[in-house]
């Protein structure tokens, strides 16, 4: 079918918590047409990929459709929280992994082997939550993450308070990145950073995770790395659904049939 009578959603890539097996995997979920409030389970609500790398952990997962419409890469969190090391977020924060799972498929339905791809730098306690856009003025993809900073040469044991920044690297193939550096520092733990872009600008979504933070807040920026962010909104779903974090799914895909 095509035009109008195309089966058309959005497809929401995401991991399941449950302590009583190991689901730290990444399933596939489609909306029913463009109602993003009703979702069903793809592939009989089976996981699609599984990591036997790293932590054997999945997490946080982000689907990203290249420019030319032809390739998709998905990067996830390498953190096992249920069934692996039981050391604990402390730990997990300060001495996690540094790395992400990446894989990549033209269909949604064949998939590459998962590599394993350092992107944080030494002095960070991991790298949670990785999420892509391309950047047409770089030419590459940038590859957002959360990781906690550490003074490595005052305090190599990553045992002094911090907190986590917005940190970014960059990649053509999502085999090679660029050495990370500072997307956004607060000045408070702020994480799990999303983006988009509409009518010319970036829509950016942070939560802040500060004593006194604006915890879910969406703010607004003329280009990615420009260094005039407005803010829209604080706490956003705070009386619906309290101290909360978000995703979105990716637009414009088709359905298999």
């Amino acid at each position: 079918m095509t035009g109008d009578q195309a089966p058309f959603g959005y497809v929401m890539a995401r991991f399941v918590e449950d302590a009583h097996r190991h689901a730290e995997k990444i399933y596939l979920s489609l909306s029913r047409g463009e109602d993003p409030a009703r979702w069903f389970r793809l592939n009989g609500g089976e996981p699609i990929l599984e990591s036997a790398r790293g932590t054997t952990g999945l997490r946080d997962p982000h689907l990203v459709r290249s420019p030319a419409g032809d390739r998709f890469y998905l990067v996830a969190t390498d953190l096992r929280v249920f069934g692996g090391d039981d050391a604990g977020w402390g730990v997990w924060s300060a001495h996690g992994s540094r790395s992400i799972m990446v894989w990549e498929t033209g269909d949604l339905v064949n998939w590459s082997d998962g590599r394993l791809a350092e992107v944080a730098p030494r002095n960070a306690g991991m790298a949670w939550a990785p999420e892509s856009i391309y950047d047409d003025q770089l030419g590459e993809y940038v590859v957002t993450f959360s990781s906690n900073l550490f003074d490595q040469e005052n305090d190599p044991g990553h045992t002094q308070p911090t907190y986590s920044r917005t940190m970014y690297a960059t990649t053509k193939d999502f085999v090679t990145f660029s050495p990370a550096r500072v997307y956004l520092d607060t000045g408070s733990t702020t994480i799990d950073t999303t983006m988009i872009r509409h009518g010319g600008k970036v829509f950016r979504f942070h939560k802040d995770n500060g004593p006194a933070g604006r915890q879910l807040y969406a703010d607004v920026v003329s280009s990615l790395f420009a260094d005039d962010a407005v803010v829209l909104r604080e706490r956003i779903g705070r009386e619906q659904y309290g101290a909360g974090r978000g995703t979105r799914p990716a637009p414009g895909l088709t359905t298999a049939t």
